[in-house]
């Protein structure tokens, strides 16, 4: 960032020394596509950590809808189907 800023000023410096419209030029544009490009460079890292941070909450909420739910009424529903060749456990017998 201290590097953009170094070109900037130069670009101003050498543009006022031409003198003109040149040095107008660069003292109005040079500083707003200085600050432009620094605000880029700032929010570009800002964007990546973001998308890595919407991977984490993303696999944290299929984790979370794969475990059963509290309150549920009646038999809790399978979410996966179960694998071919599969049964339910015998019911226990009871004595009468």
């Amino acid at each position: 960032m201290a590097l953009i800023g170094a070109g900037g000023l130069y670009l101003v410096v050498a543009l006022a020394a031409e003198g003109g419209a040149a040095a107008a030029l660069g003292i109005v544009l040079v500083p707003a596509f200085v600050l432009l490009y620094l605000v880029f460079v700032r929010v570009q890292p800002e964007l990546i950590a973001v998308i890595f941070r919407i991977g984490e909450n993303t696999s944290t909420l299929v984790w979370l809808s794969a475990q059963p739910q509290r309150g549920q009424i009646g038999p809790e529903q399978p979410r996966f189907a179960p694998p071919p060749g599969w049964a339910p456990p015998p019911e226990p017998s009871r004595p009468e």
